[in-house]
């Protein structure tokens, strides 16, 4: 059994009960919760309950049954900052979804026909089964984020857009989405076209997104999980790996949501064996003030160049 919470954290008896059933009651009943919104209020209103109604469960669960008291959201000091973060990440996907749609997939699929190429727009195996369409997608946008996030982290270029995400000192459920608006919208252009462009229906890709959205990777959650789980979904315990300062689980862990990528690539770090002390960044240089955090990938040597000039003085 899988132990999510460290030595140095006290718990009650009544936590380390209830810390067997989170994960099954965090995964569950979001999804029971976004399968009967999106028949009911559609796709827009839909992902909004449903979205609203898991932010409160981990809420819930993060008061009674925290996985360390000191990530605790009321002593963040960054959190105005995390939710500003999160709510442009989001209203920037949305406004990028509605782009494609109504403008660059038409060009692209013109251009297709135009050349012969008509055939990509319908290589989506529309005749499976919902069930088996959904884990074909998820599958395929898995897979493409797992090379845009490991390539984030070893690609120097590419690695400062990536750094707002890791520069805290502590998880919660705020900051899974506390992404660097460029960042958001290079995942959207990684994932979200290809698999529109292959025919992938809009009622099996919005799965991806809820997917995505259940999953309680960041939550400051206490969790006691059988080994086997944590190869079969990315669990907290997984991520917060992904989250070390130490460089060697840092850049592992890469998947959001299924760790089936990493397992093949050779990048997956099992909690049971490998635990993490602190998470961050080594010699972290992002600004604390809003502005500096938004300027930080076109400044982030500049800033690296700052904090060895004033080391040296020092």
């Amino acid at each position: 059994m899988t132990d999510a919470s460290p030595q140095l954290t006290p718990h009650r008896r009544s936590q380390d009960i209830l810390s067997f059933f989170t994960w099954p009651i965090l995964v569950t009943l979001p999804l029971v919760v976004f399968y009967h919104s999106l028949e009911i209020f559609g796709t827009g209103k839909g992902i909004g309950v449903g979205a609203l109604f898991t932010f409160g469960l981990w809420f819930l669960f993060e008061w009674l049954c925290p996985y360390r008291h000191d990530w605790k959201k009321k002593t963040d000091r960054q959190l105005y900052n995390n939710i500003f973060h999160m709510t442009l990440s989001i209203s920037g996907r949305i406004f990028l979804q509605q782009w494609f749609n109504v403008v660059a997939f038409v060009a692209i699929s013109n251009a297709l026909i135009q050349n012969d190429f008509q055939n990509v727009l319908t290589l989506w195996p529309s005749h499976w089964p919902a069930p088996l369409q959904i884990v074909l997608c998820l599958l395929i946008a898995e897979g493409l984020n797992y090379w845009r996030h490991r390539l984030l982290h070893e690609t120097s270029w590419l690695w400062p857009m990536h750094t707002l995400h890791h520069s805290v000192d502590r998880l919660h459920s705020l900051k899974g989405g506390n992404t660097h608006i460029i960042e958001a919208a290079l995942a959207f252009f990684v994932v979200v076209p290809p698999l529109i462009l292959l025919g992938c229906p809009p009622e099996i890709f919005v799965w991806v997104g809820v997917a995505n959205m259940v999953a309680p990777t960041h939550a400051n959650i206490r969790m006691t999980l059988p080994a086997f789980v944590h190869y079969l979904a990315v669990t907290p315990a997984v991520h917060y790996l992904h989250h070390s300062k130490d460089i060697a689980y840092g850049n592992s862990n890469y998947a959001s949501v299924l760790p089936i990528w990493d397992i093949v690539f050779g990048t997956f770090r099992h909690p049971d064996t490998h635990h993490y002390r602190t998470i961050g960044i080594d010699d972290d240089r992002m600004p604390d003030d809003l502005p500096g955090q938004l300027l930080a990938p076109f400044n982030w040597y500049r800033l690296e160049q700052r904090r060895d000039d004033s080391e040296g003085n020092g």
